[in-house]
């Protein structure tokens, strides 16, 4: 039976696994409620950093921010929205850099518990599951719908996992990995068919 949750390589935190997250109505459900963090609305998300969400930013989001979201997340197929939510993600992360100070954050970083400027791959992935949450609630995604996080074993570090924010296509239901961690401030993120994603090292 596949991970749903796992404590990611890049955090070093004592945290409990969470429950099947798949019991819950909202994807990533679980992720929200141990961390007690609030669910992403179109009018603010709260953006984790330092390292298993140890530093917090609560970042509003504007009529303004809404309609970048809209132009760059349009696609008439699902390769074409798939680029718009990776395009998405990067403005993101561009977004909330001064505010939350995370401009210098780093591709793939690690051993940096606390440090605030950064994120771990547990930031990553509840951050980019709150945007696409925000992206579905405003009816944006028209060929895909938000999943669950998956983690995978993560080979530098044996018997850590690694987690990726995940998509499913409406159409094929083949799941997709949106993951920004192994880039740095403001790229596009590493979208990846799952099964791919999920047998990297």
């Amino acid at each position: 039976m596949p991970i749903r949750f796992l404590i990611p390589a890049c955090v070093v935190v004592g945290m409990a696994a969470f429950g099947a997250a798949a019991a819950q109505e909202m994807p990533g459900a679980d992720w929200f409620a141990k961390l007690s963090v609030p669910v992403p609305t179109p009018n603010a998300i709260l953006v984790c950093h330092g390292f298993g969400c140890h530093s917090r930013t609560l970042v509003a989001l504007t009529a303004s921010d809404r309609a970048v979201l809209t132009r760059l997340v349009a696609g008439k197929t699902p390769q074409a929205e798939r680029q718009g939510i990776a395009r998405a993600v990067a403005w993101f992360d561009r977004r909330v850099g001064p505010q939350a100070g995370t401009a210098g954050a780093r591709a793939s970083a690690s051993g940096l518990a606390g440090d605030p400027s950064q994120f771990d791959c547990f930031d990553r992935t509840i951050n980019t599951t709150s945007l696409l949450l925000v992206m579905e609630k405003l009816r944006l995604l028209r060929h895909h719908t938000v999943s669950d996080p998956r983690s995978r074993v993560f080979a530098p570090i044996v018997g850590s996992p690694h987690s990726s924010a995940v998509i499913a296509e409406r159409a094929s239901g083949r799941r997709w990995a949106i993951d920004p961690w192994p880039k740095g401030y403001g790229e596009l993120p590493d979208v990846l068919p799952l099964k791919v994603w999920l047998a990297k090292d």
